[in-house]
Protein backbone atom coordinates (compact mmCIF):
# COMPACT_ATOMS: atom_id res chain seq x y z
CA UNK A 1 0.00 0.00 0.00
CA UNK A 2 1.05 3.45 -0.91
CA UNK A 3 0.03 7.02 -0.27
CA UNK A 4 1.40 10.22 -1.02
CA UNK A 5 3.86 12.09 0.86
CA UNK A 6 3.74 16.17 1.64
CA UNK A 7 7.05 17.63 3.67
CA UNK A 8 6.28 20.79 5.01
CA UNK A 9 9.65 23.19 4.57
CA UNK A 10 10.40 26.74 4.11
CA UNK A 11 13.18 28.63 1.85
CA UNK A 12 15.47 29.07 5.18
CA UNK A 13 15.54 25.73 5.79
CA UNK A 14 16.60 24.32 2.53
CA UNK A 15 20.55 23.41 3.69
CA UNK A 16 18.73 20.81 5.43
CA UNK A 17 17.15 19.40 2.12
CA UNK A 18 19.70 17.42 0.78
CA UNK A 19 20.37 15.49 4.08
CA UNK A 20 16.33 14.96 4.99
CA UNK A 21 15.82 13.17 1.49
CA UNK A 22 18.75 11.25 1.40
CA UNK A 23 17.38 9.72 4.33
CA UNK A 24 13.68 9.62 3.93
CA UNK A 25 15.26 7.54 0.26
CA UNK A 26 17.10 5.46 2.15
CA UNK A 27 14.66 4.31 4.99
CA UNK A 28 11.50 4.69 3.21
CA UNK A 29 11.11 2.15 0.06
CA UNK A 30 7.70 1.61 -1.44
CA UNK A 31 6.01 3.57 1.26
CA UNK A 32 5.18 6.67 -0.76
CA UNK A 33 3.19 6.88 -3.99
CA UNK A 34 4.19 10.83 -4.50
CA UNK A 35 6.92 13.08 -3.14
CA UNK A 36 5.50 16.91 -2.56
CA UNK A 37 7.79 19.62 -1.21
CA UNK A 38 6.27 22.89 0.14
CA UNK A 39 8.41 25.95 0.49
CA UNK A 40 8.02 29.70 -0.74
CA UNK A 41 9.74 29.88 -3.56
CA UNK A 42 13.19 27.50 -3.92
CA UNK A 43 12.95 24.17 -5.39
CA UNK A 44 13.69 21.35 -3.41
CA UNK A 45 15.88 20.06 -6.52
CA UNK A 46 15.55 16.36 -5.79
CA UNK A 47 15.04 13.55 -8.03
CA UNK A 48 11.10 12.22 -7.29
CA UNK A 49 10.12 14.99 -5.88
CA UNK A 50 7.67 17.70 -6.70
CA UNK A 51 8.38 21.14 -5.30
CA UNK A 52 5.07 23.55 -4.79
CA UNK A 53 5.47 26.64 -4.04
CA UNK A 54 3.51 29.51 -2.31
CA UNK A 55 5.24 32.26 -3.92
CA UNK A 56 4.00 34.10 -0.16
CA UNK A 57 6.90 35.53 2.00
CA UNK A 58 8.48 33.77 4.60
CA UNK A 59 6.56 34.34 7.19
CA UNK A 60 5.25 31.38 10.28
CA UNK A 61 1.98 32.70 10.30
CA UNK A 62 1.51 32.22 6.30
CA UNK A 63 2.31 28.57 7.76
CA UNK A 64 -1.39 26.97 7.53
CA UNK A 65 -1.81 29.01 4.39
CA UNK A 66 0.45 27.30 2.63
CA UNK A 67 -0.59 23.92 3.66
CA UNK A 68 -3.62 24.83 2.48
CA UNK A 69 -2.27 26.20 -0.84
CA UNK A 70 -0.44 22.67 -0.90
CA UNK A 71 -3.17 20.67 -0.27
CA UNK A 72 -5.63 22.42 -2.77
CA UNK A 73 -2.69 21.58 -5.23
CA UNK A 74 -2.30 17.98 -4.48
CA UNK A 75 -5.56 17.34 -3.93
CA UNK A 76 -5.74 13.71 -2.75
CA UNK A 77 -8.30 11.89 -0.23
CA UNK A 78 -5.47 10.91 1.99
CA UNK A 79 -1.89 12.23 3.11
CA UNK A 80 0.98 11.72 5.01
CA UNK A 81 2.57 14.55 6.51
CA UNK A 82 6.19 15.12 7.85
CA UNK A 83 8.35 18.05 8.86
CA UNK A 84 12.24 18.15 7.59
CA UNK A 85 13.48 18.64 10.61
CA UNK A 86 13.16 15.47 11.23
CA UNK A 87 15.60 12.92 9.72
CA UNK A 88 14.90 9.33 9.53
CA UNK A 89 17.72 7.10 11.61
CA UNK A 90 15.86 3.51 10.59
CA UNK A 91 13.83 1.99 8.83
CA UNK A 92 10.15 2.35 8.38
CA UNK A 93 8.22 -0.81 9.82
CA UNK A 94 6.20 -1.08 6.66
CA UNK A 95 4.29 -4.10 8.12
CA UNK A 96 3.16 -1.48 10.96
CA UNK A 97 3.25 1.53 8.46
CA UNK A 98 0.28 -0.34 6.18
CA UNK A 99 -1.27 -1.49 9.01
CA UNK A 100 -2.10 2.05 10.24
CA UNK A 101 -2.66 3.29 6.48
CA UNK A 102 -5.84 0.57 6.22
CA UNK A 103 -7.45 1.69 9.62
CA UNK A 104 -7.34 5.30 7.80
CA UNK A 105 -8.59 4.41 4.43
CA UNK A 106 -11.31 1.48 5.99
CA UNK A 107 -13.06 3.74 8.66
CA UNK A 108 -14.45 6.77 7.20
CA UNK A 109 -14.68 7.94 10.90
CA UNK A 110 -10.77 8.31 11.33
CA UNK A 111 -9.80 11.75 10.55
CA UNK A 112 -5.99 11.30 11.10
CA UNK A 113 -3.70 8.62 12.42
CA UNK A 114 -1.04 9.59 14.53
CA UNK A 115 1.84 7.76 13.57
CA UNK A 116 4.26 9.08 16.67
CA UNK A 117 2.82 9.30 20.52
CA UNK A 118 3.87 12.80 21.19
CA UNK A 119 1.49 13.05 23.20
CA UNK A 120 0.39 9.25 23.63
CA UNK A 121 -3.70 9.29 23.63
CA UNK A 122 -5.36 8.95 26.88
CA UNK A 123 -8.35 6.94 26.02
CA UNK A 124 -8.17 2.92 24.95
CA UNK A 125 -9.92 2.93 21.23
CA UNK A 126 -11.89 0.45 19.38
CA UNK A 127 -8.51 0.07 17.32
CA UNK A 128 -6.29 -2.58 18.41
CA UNK A 129 -2.66 -1.08 18.22
CA UNK A 130 -4.32 2.44 18.99
CA UNK A 131 -5.48 4.75 21.48
CA UNK A 132 -7.14 7.97 21.20
CA UNK A 133 -7.27 11.28 23.13
CA UNK A 134 -10.14 12.97 25.59
CA UNK A 135 -12.00 15.76 23.82
CA UNK A 136 -10.25 18.32 26.22
CA UNK A 137 -6.63 16.88 26.18
CA UNK A 138 -3.87 19.35 24.69
CA UNK A 139 -1.92 18.40 21.60
CA UNK A 140 -4.24 16.42 19.83
CA UNK A 141 -3.32 17.35 17.25
CA UNK A 142 0.16 17.12 16.17
CA UNK A 143 2.62 18.13 13.29
CA UNK A 144 4.25 15.06 14.19
CA UNK A 145 4.45 12.48 11.47
CA UNK A 146 0.33 11.18 11.11
CA UNK A 147 -2.09 10.06 7.95
CA UNK A 148 -4.77 12.64 7.53
CA UNK A 149 -7.65 12.52 5.82
CA UNK A 150 -7.43 15.71 3.74
CA UNK A 151 -10.86 17.01 4.07
CA UNK A 152 -10.47 16.48 7.86
CA UNK A 153 -7.01 18.68 7.98
CA UNK A 154 -8.56 21.11 5.76
CA UNK A 155 -11.08 22.06 8.30
CA UNK A 156 -8.76 21.98 11.35
CA UNK A 157 -6.41 24.48 9.30
CA UNK A 158 -6.89 28.34 9.88
CA UNK A 159 -4.95 31.32 7.82
CA UNK A 160 -3.20 32.88 10.03
CA UNK A 161 -1.44 30.44 12.44
CA UNK A 162 1.90 29.08 12.98
CA UNK A 163 2.71 25.38 13.04
CA UNK A 164 2.51 25.81 16.72
CA UNK A 165 -0.67 27.70 16.98
CA UNK A 166 -2.30 25.28 14.45
CA UNK A 167 -1.49 22.58 17.45
CA UNK A 168 -3.06 24.06 20.18
CA UNK A 169 -5.85 25.85 18.52
CA UNK A 170 -6.81 22.91 16.07
CA UNK A 171 -6.53 20.62 19.36
CA UNK A 172 -9.70 22.87 20.56
CA UNK A 173 -11.63 22.99 17.23
CA UNK A 174 -11.23 19.37 16.55
CA UNK A 175 -13.54 18.87 19.49
CA UNK A 176 -16.66 20.09 17.04
CA UNK A 177 -15.82 17.16 14.45
CA UNK A 178 -16.94 13.57 14.59
CA UNK A 179 -13.27 12.35 13.46
CA UNK A 180 -11.43 10.52 15.31
CA UNK A 181 -7.97 10.71 16.06
CA UNK A 182 -5.74 7.54 16.57
CA UNK A 183 -2.52 7.84 18.17
CA UNK A 184 -0.36 4.20 17.58
CA UNK A 185 0.19 2.53 21.02
CA UNK A 186 2.71 -0.31 20.20
CA UNK A 187 5.83 -1.13 21.70
CA UNK A 188 6.93 -0.06 18.01
CA UNK A 189 6.22 2.83 15.80
CA UNK A 190 6.23 2.58 12.36
CA UNK A 191 8.62 5.94 11.64
CA UNK A 192 11.90 5.66 12.81
CA UNK A 193 13.04 9.58 13.22
CA UNK A 194 14.12 12.28 15.56
CA UNK A 195 14.44 16.10 15.92
CA UNK A 196 17.52 16.77 13.76
CA UNK A 197 17.40 20.57 13.33
CA UNK A 198 16.35 22.82 16.47
CA UNK A 199 15.15 25.95 16.15
CA UNK A 200 16.95 26.13 12.97
CA UNK A 201 20.07 24.45 14.38
CA UNK A 202 21.62 20.90 13.30
CA UNK A 203 21.84 18.31 17.08
CA UNK A 204 25.56 17.04 17.23
CA UNK A 205 23.97 13.57 17.12
CA UNK A 206 22.55 14.13 13.49
CA UNK A 207 25.55 15.93 12.48
CA UNK A 208 27.26 12.83 13.82
CA UNK A 209 25.11 10.36 12.21
CA UNK A 210 25.12 11.68 8.72
CA UNK A 211 28.89 11.46 8.64
CA UNK A 212 28.84 8.24 9.94
CA UNK A 213 26.60 7.80 6.75
CA UNK A 214 28.70 9.87 4.62
CA UNK A 215 25.97 12.10 4.05
CA UNK A 216 26.88 15.36 3.09
CA UNK A 217 26.02 18.79 4.48
CA UNK A 218 27.24 22.11 3.31
CA UNK A 219 28.49 23.45 7.22
CA UNK A 220 28.97 27.03 6.26
CA UNK A 221 25.30 27.06 5.37
CA UNK A 222 24.07 25.50 8.89
CA UNK A 223 24.27 26.77 12.85
CA UNK A 224 25.28 23.56 14.80
CA UNK A 225 23.82 23.29 18.23
CA UNK A 226 26.51 23.75 21.40
CA UNK A 227 27.36 20.75 24.22
CA UNK A 228 25.44 23.25 26.57
CA UNK A 229 22.85 23.27 23.90
CA UNK A 230 22.15 19.84 23.22
CA UNK A 231 22.19 18.75 26.82
CA UNK A 232 19.09 21.18 27.04
CA UNK A 233 16.91 20.13 24.43
CA UNK A 234 17.82 16.21 25.77
CA UNK A 235 17.38 17.00 29.22
CA UNK A 236 13.39 16.45 30.48
CA UNK A 237 14.22 17.87 33.81
CA UNK A 238 13.13 21.76 33.78
CA UNK A 239 14.76 22.52 36.77
CA UNK A 240 17.38 22.17 34.98
CA UNK A 241 16.25 24.17 31.97
CA UNK A 242 15.71 27.11 33.89
CA UNK A 243 19.25 27.27 35.57
CA UNK A 244 20.89 27.05 31.85
CA UNK A 245 17.94 29.80 30.91
CA UNK A 246 19.10 31.79 33.95
CA UNK A 247 22.39 31.23 33.82
CA UNK A 248 22.21 32.05 29.57
CA UNK A 249 19.92 35.24 30.13
CA UNK A 250 21.97 36.76 32.88
CA UNK A 251 25.51 36.38 33.36
CA UNK A 252 27.09 34.01 30.06
CA UNK A 253 25.69 32.88 26.95
CA UNK A 254 26.74 29.00 27.70
CA UNK A 255 24.27 27.50 25.00
CA UNK A 256 27.11 28.65 22.19
CA UNK A 257 29.48 26.81 24.54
Amino acid sequence: MKIPLLTISSDKYQPYWRPYYVLLDKFNKEIFSKKFHLTETFSANEEGIRTINTNLPHNPHSWSENVLIALKEIDEPYIVILLEDFFFHAATNKKLFDFCLKTALDNENVGCVRLAPIPGGDKPSNFTYFKTHSSDQDYRISTQGAIWKTSYLKQLLKIGETPWEFELNASKRSEAFKEEILVISSEEFPFNYSNAVIQGKLTRKALRFLEEHAISIDKESILINGLVEEFYWNTKSKYVRSIIDFINHRFLKIKNI
